[in-house]
């Protein structure tokens, strides 16, 4: 776990799974780029919340690498992620299996900004 010294303010969002753009707003001001993952229930169609993440940092990947190798076990790698880069809500992560479990399958997208993709490189004309 990281030492960072957590806020009253970040206290109170752990339980919170609507944020409003003002706090939103001061979150990105702090952290710089913000994942925001929304779950929504299938069943019923509602959006169970949106939960934001900050990027995680070198020491957290290299733990969640750690976790992985020590356990074999990918879901201890993603809960590394999410435990120390979670921003809200992290009180209902814990506690409802369904949004875990659809938040483990989004952890890429909190670790990776950018994509990559394939591509063919141009080749030089022939000589004639």
């Amino acid at each position: 776990m990281t030492k960072n010294k957590v806020t009253q303010e970040e206290i109170n969002l752990n339980n919170v799974v609507d944020v409003n753009d003002e706090v939103y707003f001061e979150l990105e001001d702090k952290y710089g780029r913000i994942t925001s993952i929304i779950v929504n229930d299938p069943e019923t169609g509602m959006q169970s919340g949106e939960f934001l993440f900050k990027s995680p940092t070198n020491f957290v990947i290299k733990m969640a690498n750690q976790a992985i190798i020590k356990d074999e076990d990918i879901g201890k790698y993603n809960d590394v992620i999410i435990n120390n880069c979670s921003l809200n809500g992290l009180d209902l992560i814990k506690e409802n299996e369904d949004v875990r479990r659809a938040i483990h399958d989004k952890v890429k997208m909190i670790i990776t900004p950018l994509e990559a993709t394939m591509g063919k490189r141009r080749q030089r004309p022939k000589d004639s």
